[in-house]
């Protein structure tokens, strides 16, 4: 590597340190996260069937429980399962990790907006209402 490429990627570091320390971005940071939180909550509430809360996590990564569907019910319900979900939204878009058995995990960039946030949310209400 050269120096130019040292000079190049220490300024950048540089810039990126300057505006994640900057009150104000995480104040977004802080505001995007409610609001995901708070529609993640809302989704618990219209699939219980699907989901179980509360949803956990700190900052932007939150994670979202899927009920056990592996018992013996399972096989006369409907709903979909972990890797379905999972699957399903990346297929729409939504990039979703998983956590255990059970876990959906959120891990979105710390400059998505309220309104990225929103076709996130959609795209999930989507796949759990298949």
């Amino acid at each position: 590597m050269t120096s130019e490429e040292h000079l190049y990627k220490t300024a950048i570091a540089k810039h990126v340190l300057e505006r994640i320390c900057k009150e104000s971005f995480m104040d977004q940071v802080r505001g995007t996260s409610e609001v995901l939180k708070k529609e993640l909550n809302r989704l618990v509430a219209e699939y219980p069937n699907i989901l179980t809360g509360p949803v956990r996590g700190r900052g932007l990564i939150m994670g979202l429980e899927v009920k056990n569907l592996q018992s013996e019910d399972h096989a006369k319900q409907s709903e979909p399962t972990i890797s379905q979900i999972i699957n399903l939204s990346r297929q729409n878009g939504l990039l979703l990790l998983s956590c255990g058995q059970s876990i959906i995990r959120f891990v979105p960039s710390l400059i998505i907006s309220h309104s990225e946030v929103s076709q996130m949310i959609l795209i999930l209400e989507k796949v759990l209402h298949i």
